[in-house]
C-alpha cells in the first residue's frame, strides 16, 4: 500500500506517486504528480491535504485500477476491443466498424480523452 509523497510546489500541493500505465503498447511503472490544491487558508498543511491524496490514492491501493485506463479512447479500442471481438464477430463486421472509428473519430477535429477521463463523464451521467 502506499501513500505518496506530498510536496508543495510553488503555490500548490502536489501529490508524487508510483502507478502502472501503459507506454510504447505496455504496462510499465511510472511516477505521477497530481496537483491537490492550492497552498492557503483552507489546506496550509500537508496534513490538511492527507485526504485528498488518499483519495487519488484508493483505487491503486484496493487493486481496482487497471493500467488500461491510461490509454486514450482511440488506443483502446485498437489494442483491446477490436481484438476482443475478433471471435464473435465476422471479419466483414470488424473490417466495418474499424472504418468508421477511423473515418468519423480519428480524422475528425475532435480530440479523443483519456479513457479515465471517458469513464469519468460517463459515470455523472449514469442515474444513481
Amino acid at each position: 500500500m502506499q501513500r505518496g509523497t506530498i510536496v508543495r510546489r510553488r503555490a500548490s500541493w502536489t501529490l508524487l506517486y508510483w502507478d502502472r500505465q501503459f507506454r510504447d503498447g505496455e504496462a510499465k511503472r511510472v511516477k505521477v504528480s497530481k496537483k491537490l490544491a492550492l497552498f492557503g487558508k483552507e489546506y496550509p498543511t500537508k496534513a490538511s491535504v492527507r485526504h485528498l491524496a488518499d483519495k487519488i490514492l484508493a483505487p491503486i491501493n484496493d487493486g481496482q485500477h487497471q493500467p488500461e485506463s491510461s490509454l486514450r479512447v482511440s488506443e483502446y479500442i485498437h489494442k483491446f476491443y477490436f481484438p476482443s471481438v475478433k471471435a464473435s464477430l465476422r471479419p466483414a463486421t470488424i473490417d466495418s466498424y474499424k472504418f468508421v472509428f477511423s473515418t468519423t473519430l480519428i480524422k475528425s477535429s475532435v480530440t479523443l480523452p483519456w479513457l479515465t477521463e471517458m469513464t469519468d463523464a460517463l459515470k455523472r451521467l449514469t442515474p444513481t
